[in-house]
This record gives structure tokens, sequence and C-alpha cells, in this order.
């Protein structure tokens, strides 16, 4: 903003005209930006060009090579009314900006395959017949009569015209494959690595490359693979930005790399388009600048569109960073001079300088001796899978060759490569054990070496020869890990086994479950008492299924029962269920306090350490140079501990995976070589390796007896370990990545409390709940013989009632005679009868020693007892 600010002051202070140049460019060049402003403010720093007056730039970045976007675009500069328009981004269309554009704004392009017929075009990047020209002129300095040439799909072979009539002219034979790509933009590997195979086919040492940056980048590389890169092997690449591709990398090939270059020495390692685009701000700056000065209105922009601006584009020219820069009239770039480069074991010599003027070259190709090469024939090698030597890439079905795989020794047998200049060749890949006859065997066969680490022991040297020792490995002690501290949000149920939860959680329903079933058939209990109305119906409820559950939950956590059983089997389960409860979180609660505060640790630390205790099993491979070791020992640990394996055969393992799947289970500890913590176990992670490496070795990759290559192999990894290359593989392929293990999924019972601690107590629950239901039993049938009892009782009773009641309810008259006579009291009413005797009357009274008057005159004192019914 304040740069803007001030141009415009400087403008608006009749410091002359602000000239805006517009520059379209993609994602992949936005780094150019800065290198436009900075060309502009050079410019502007300059007294020659424009003194009064002002460039700026309209910067404008196109995402996708969509039509309709590009048009958008482009009317955004239109709208902004710039002079003139630098494309950089050589993978447009450029007719889609020219069909789009206003006609006569010029367009400035650096990028190379630019249709210069365009009629506002004005291309920078010297044209394709050009190219083709100086490439058959180079042919024919080198004296080439026979080639392969490589082109891709971006230039196509159109771009190569002059130079395939040139070439049909003189007779050469010329075999031409093209390389594909994904629209443009990646190389497709698989095709690529059909094409070099063809290519190396041919035997033919003479190779152009016509590609774009990227693709000539990711050819060379896997040519090196195909062994076409080597010192008899020569290559033209006709990009003119080979300059910006790292071609040092090559240098241990010792092949000869021919390229252009259009920048002076100094600037070789830059970009070729960076310069160009620089000197695009200059010829339009340089353009501008002639414009004013012929007094053209540059208050209006009819000038700048109707071609006047163009003409004197095509009229410039000027030294610039590319050489001498100057137009035709078609707007193509003439009068060029180009360097023609040769990189020859990284030493970079000018061969010579071509020109549409002066097209003799006398170019001349120096032979060099390069140390260590194989030719066509590519150095064979066999190996096996083992971890970290040599291991198989997850995607390695994408790649070809020795990149299939990774590793301590795949690395270092590429770094050997470069540096000795050969191609490795892998023979055969082994997936189990490679014993040393069968290394030999394949020695036989005309292998090269074997990329396998194998241990430097004296018994090998019968079958092979070793290299320099590279890693110092030694036994080591593999035992369970301890138990680690509680982690994890379920931790607190830690202390106790996942069993162990499981049956308490059962335990808690069987015994709801009996004092529900109590309480349904125990007559003493609250059910029933609520029934008979010696209780609230509401406490009839109290032990129901879900309330007996949470009674016993309310003592599991220490709450207590709300109201206990009423009958004795109630009581004894309830109990029992409590002192169950008491015994189980006693002990989760100590268990608990102890994970939380003891920090694990290994108690074996030495091979002393393992012979003193009795709980581990230790033990080792059968097969493996150590039980010699362990024979042969006189002292204390290893003697002690061969009696006991001895007299324990089955502590012997047949593998490494075994023993330490056997010391993963918690209860073993696995003797071997340290290198096994590289294996892809997964028990591994179960497992922990203790104390100092012992019984030491070194390993190293073995090579046939009398190889002429085996000093020369040994020199260099010398000379790798010096400059610490060695050490840098071991950083790499040998600290184990802790990060693989995060957790432990082991299963431990150390500290853990399972059914096997606590079974005892399950067995008191269950019998004691037993007992309980029994006593429940019990009270039902001493309640039926209490109620059986008390029912004939009450039988008895009633008839004793009903024969008082009949006795009593009698009434006496005097008869005729004298003699006194029973009533029938059934009408209950004493009435006066015609012989003036009364009678009952009413059944509602009772009478106690009343007088009865009879006509007789005698009165006498009649009790007289009525006995209401009560029933």
């Amino acid at each position: 903003m304040l740069l803007w600010f001030v141009i415009l002051l400087l403008a608006s202070s009749g410091h002359g005209t602000v000239f805006k140049i517009g520059v379209i460019y993609s994602p992949a060049l936005s780094s150019y930006k800065e290198l436009i402003d900075g060309a502009i403010e050079d410019v502007n720093s300059r007294g020659d060009i424009l003194p009064d007056h002002q460039l700026t730039a309209d910067h404008v970045l196109l995402p996708s090579a969509d039509l309709t976007e590009l048009i958008l675009k482009k009317q955004e500069l239109d709208d902004t009314n710039v002079t003139a328009i630098i494309v950089l981004d050589g993978h447009r269309e450029p007719v889609h900006l020219e069909a789009s554009s206003t006609p006569g704004v010029p367009r400035m392009y650096v990028s190379p395959g630019v249709l210069t017929t365009l009629p506002t075009g004005v291309s920078l990047y010297p044209g394709d017949a050009m190219l083709a020209t100086l490439l058959a002129d180079v042919v024919e300095g080198y004296g080439w009569k026979s080639m392969v040439v490589v082109y891709d799909d971006i230039h196509g072979l159109d771009t190569l015209g002059p130079f395939v009539n040139a070439a049909a002219f003189a007779g050469n034979r010329v075999v031409y494959m093209k390389v594909k790509t994904n629209r443009g933009l990646s190389i497709i590997r698989p095709q690529l690595r059909e094409v070099l195979g063809r290519v190396r086919e041919t035997v033919e040492p003479t190779i152009i490359l016509h590609c774009d940056t990227f693709v000539t980048r990711d050819v060379l590389d896997e040519a090196r693979n195909f062994v076409l890169l080597r010192k008899e092997t020569h290559w033209i690449i006709t990009n003119l930005d080979a300059g910006s591709i790292d071609l040092s990398v090559y240098e241990f090939t010792h092949v000869t790399l021919t390229s252009f270059s259009l920048v002076s020495p100094d600037q070789r390692n830059a970009s070729v388009l960076q310069a160009l685009a620089v000197d695009a701000v200059t010829t339009v700056a340089l353009a501008l600048d002639e414009s004013v000065r012929q007094g053209y209105d540059l208050q209006s922009q009819d000038w700048s569109r109707n071609g006047t601006l163009l003409d004197h584009i095509k009229q410039v020219s000027f030294e610039g960073q590319t050489g001498w820069v100057s137009f035709n009239q078609g707007g193509s770039r003439r009068n060029v001079s180009v360097d023609v480069i040769e990189n020859d074991s990284g030493n970079l010599t000018k061969a010579g300088t071509w020109s549409e003027v002066n097209r003799t070259l006398g170019l001349t190709k120096s032979g060099k001796d390069g140390p260590f090469v194989f030719g066509n024939k590519p150095f064979r090698v066999v190996t096996r899978l083992s971890p970290p030597w040599v291991t198989k890439k997850i995607d390695s079905e994408s790649f070809h060759g020795i990149d299939k795989y990774e590793g301590f020794l795949v690395d270092l047998m590429k770094v050997l490569s470069k540096r000795l200049n050969f191609t490795i060749d892998v023979e055969k890949v082994y997936d189990g054990e490679l014993y040393d006859k069968e290394i030999k065997r394949q020695f036989d066969k005309g292998v090269h070496l074997g990329m396998v680490m194998k241990s430097m022991r004296e018994m090998r040297r019968k079958y092979y020869e070793l290299s320099p020792e590279l890693v110092e490995f030694g036994y080591t002690i593999f035992t369970p890990k301890p138990v680690k501290e509680l982690t994890g949000l379920l931790s607190f149920m830690t202390p106790l086994s996942p069993q162990m939860w499981i049956f308490f959680a059962l335990a808690m329903v069987v015994v709801s479950l009996f004092l529900t079933l109590v309480n349904q058939v125990n007559p003493y209990e609250w059910r029933w008492l609520a029934k008979r109305g010696q209780v609230e119906p509401s406490q009839g409820g109290y032990y129901n299924a879900w309330n007996s559950l949470w009674n016993v939950f309310s003592s599991t956590v220490g709450q207590g029962a709300e109201n206990p059983p009423m009958s004795f089997g109630g009581r004894i389960i309830l109990g029992s269920w409590w002192f169950f409860v008491l015994v189980v979180m006693a002990s989760y609660t100590a268990n608990l306090a102890a994970f939380l505060t003891v920090k694990p640790v290994n108690p074996i630390r030495s091979m002393e350490d393992l012979a003193r205790q009795n709980k581990l099993e230790y033990g080792f491979i059968k097969t493996y140079a150590i039980r010699r070791l362990f024979e042969t020992a006189d002292s204390f640990p290893l003697r002690d501990m061969w009696e006991r394996i001895r007299a324990n055969p089955d502590w012997l393992v047949d593998s490494n995976e075994e023993g330490i799947k056997r010391a993963a289970k918690g209860n073993y500890a696995f003797i071997t070589f340290s290198g096994v913590k590289f294996r892809r176990i997964s028990e591994l992670c179960e497992v922990e390796m203790v104390g100092q490496p012992f019984y030491k070795y070194h390993v190293a990759f073995p090579i046939p007896i009398g190889s002429p290559h085996k000093i020369k192999i040994s020199l260099e990894i010398e000379k790798m370990r010096l400059v610490g290359v060695i050490e840098e593989l071991s950083r790499k392929w040998l600290e184990v990545d802790r990060g693989r293990c995060k957790e432990s999924k082991r299963e431990t019972d150390e500290g853990v409390l399972g059914m096997e601690n606590l079974l005892g107590l399950f067995v008191i629950l269950g019998a004691i709940s037993a007992l309980g239901m029994a006593v429940c039993v019990i009270e039902v049938i001493v309640f039926k013989l209490k109620e059986m009892d008390r029912e004939s009782m009450e039988e008895k009773q009633e008839g004793k009632n009903i024969e008082e009641d009949v006795n009593e309810d009698d009434v006496v008259e005097e008869s005729e005679d004298g003699v006194l006579r029973d009533l029938d009291r059934e009408d209950g009413v004493f009435e006066e009868s015609e012989d003036g005797v009364f009678e009952e009357e009413s059944q509602g009274d009772v009478f106690e020693n009343e007088s009865v008057q009879v006509d007789t005159g005698v009165i006498e004192e009649v009790e007289l007892h009525v006995i209401k019914d009560s029933a």
C-alpha cells in the first residue's frame, strides 16, 4: 500500500505517467511475483529508461486452465488498462488468452511451446525451429550416426522438425520413444520404466532427451537404475532450463551430459525462466520509453492497443540476462547465442557457442577412465527380508528394482552404487533364513554380493569373505514388561480382573433374586405381614425385584439396606452379602492404593539377577552359537544357568518369534541377539530388553571369495565411515522408534485380583445364601404347622361353644303336675300364655336374677342366662 501511495503521489505531482504491466502466472510460479517486482523496481531506479515515468505490475493468479476462468482473469486485466501482459506459465494454452483479449495489447511469453503466429504475441524463449537446428548441429558436431530420442507429450516430436529432417537427410539411425505424463502435471512412472527398458535393449550409448524440466529430472533418476548413466553413455538435454536441475548427483556415474544454456556462466544454476522474465520486463520498459520519446498521448490507451507499442517491442534490442535480445517481425527471438555445456563427472565445461549466424561448434568429447565400471552388466545381489536391513515398502508395487525395498543395507548399497558407479540388480529375495551354503551357491552362479547381514564369525570364512564391519551387536535378555501404573478412563477397575467384575455383578443379581424369592414365599416377610394387616400395605413392596437389587447395591457402596428383611432366612442372605462386600471392597481399596503408589520396576537387570531368581524360566534358540558359550562356562552365572536349562530342555526354543511370544506371556526370559528388537513381532511391545549386551560381535555383508571388487568396496566403506555416512544410517535405522509401542496390550495378573484369588469368598457367599434359603424353607414349614395347630384349636373351641349355646338357650316351665319343662326360645319372646305362663318374647334382652310371678302365686327366682351368640 505504501508503494502504491508513493507511485500515485509521484504521478499526481507531475512526475509523469504510471504504466501498468499485467503479469499472469500459476501457483507453481508464485515466487516469480517478487522477481517481477524487483525487475520493475530496477527499471524505475534507472535514469536512462522512462526517467519521468513509473512502471508497476498487476499480478493475476490462474489456479486452473479452464477457458472460462482464463477469460474472466484476462478481463480483470483489461479493466485495469494494462499496457502489456507478461505470461509466465508455459503449461497454459496461450491461444485461450489471445482469444479472450482485447486486440492490440502485447503479450510477452517466456516459456517454451508458444505459438508465435499469434498477432499480439512476442516470445522471449527461442523458437522450436531454432532449437531443433541447434540440436542437429550439435549432433553433427559430435559425429553421431545413431541415437535414441526420448521425448514427452508436452513438447512433442513436431517441435524437432528440422532435426528430424536433418537426421533423415544424413542417413542417421534414430529411434524415437515417447514418455507419457498425466496431462502435463506428473510422470507416469510404469510407462517411463518400460521406455527406459527398451532404450537399454538398443545398447545405444548416445541418447537425446527432449522433455519438460520435471520430466527430464525423473527420466535421469530412473535411467540410473537401468544402467543408462555410465562412462560409455552420452546424453544431450535439449531443455534450456537444465541448469535448474542438480546434475551433480550423477557425478559418480561418470556419464557425459550435454546441455544448452542461454544465461551467463555465473547464473547457470538459476532457472532460465527467471532470466527470461526479467528480460521481458526490460523489453516492455524499453518499448514504452521509445513510445514516450516519440510523443504519443500517454493519457490515451489507444497508442498501446493499436499495435504501436507492439511494433516498438519488436524493434527492441539489448544485452539482457539471456544474451542478446531482439525479435523478428513474427515476434520470435532472433540472433540467439547458446552455450553448449558438458557435465563430465561433475566438471562443467563450455564445449562451444552456437548462434544462428555462426553455427560452427568444433565439439570434441573427452574420454575419462572411471573407477569400477560394470558397463551393461548390473551389480547382481541376493538378499532376504529382515528388518532393519531389508524390508519391502508398503507401496512396493509402485516401484521397480531396488526401489521396492528399504532399510539399512538398501540405503548403504544405494550410496555405494553412486560412489562406485554401479547399478543394483536384485537377483533373488528370500523370505526365510539365508544360510551360508545357499549364499555360496548363489555366488557360484555369478552373484556379486549378498545384501544380508552376517555375524563376523571365523566359521563363515570357508563360504565367503566379508565386508568391513558395519554395526556391533551382542546378546541380551528380553523379559516381560512390569505392570504399568494406572492410566485411562477405566483405570479404577484395574485392581480387579474383568472376570472378577463380571462375577461380582452376577453375584449382586443372584443375591437380589434370593431376597425377592424369600419375600414372596416367607410368611414372616414384609409382603405377608402387609397382607395380614400387621404392617402398612406400602411396606409390603420393600423387597420386590427392583427394591431388592437397590438394597443390595446400597449395601455394596456402604450405605446399608434401607429396610432389613424380617425373616431369619432373608437376614442370613443379606448378612452373607455384607460380609462378601466387606472383604471385596477392602481388597479392592488396598490393591488400588498399591497401583497408584508403587512404580513398576523390573527385578531382572543382568544375567546374575536372572540366575539367582526362581520365578522366571529362561532360554535361547537351540541352534544359536551362544549355546556353546553356556556349555563351556565354568563360572557363575552361565554355569548355573546351563545346569537348570539342561535339566529343563523345554526352556529352549526354535525361533526368535517363539521366544519373544513366550516372554510376552509373562513367565519367561528370552536370551537372544539384540538385533531382534528390529523384527516385526507384535509381542515386542510386551517385553523389554534389560542389561548390557554381552558376547558381542560385528556384522557385515558377504562378498564372494576372490572378488575383484572387495578392495574398492572396503575402501569406500571406510571413507563413508570417516565422513559419517555409516553413523547417519545407524541413526536412521537402528534407533528403535519408541512410538510404535505406545501402550502395552499384554494382560498380566501381577497385582490384579482375579477369580483365583477370591474364589473362596464366592463359595462362602453361595454357601451362606444357600443356608439362608434353607432357613427360609424351614420358616415356611414351621409357619404352616403353627397354622394347622391354630386351625385345629379353633375348630375344637367352636364345637364347644355350640354345645354351650344349645344348653343355655332353653327356658324352664312348670307343668300341670308341678314338673319344670324347657320352653322353646326360638321365638325369642316371653308371652303370657292362656294358662298364665310367660313365654320368650324378644331375643335382644338378657335376663339375670329376675323374679317371675306365676298365677299360682308362687314367686320363684329363676336365673335366666341368655347368651347372645357373637357369631
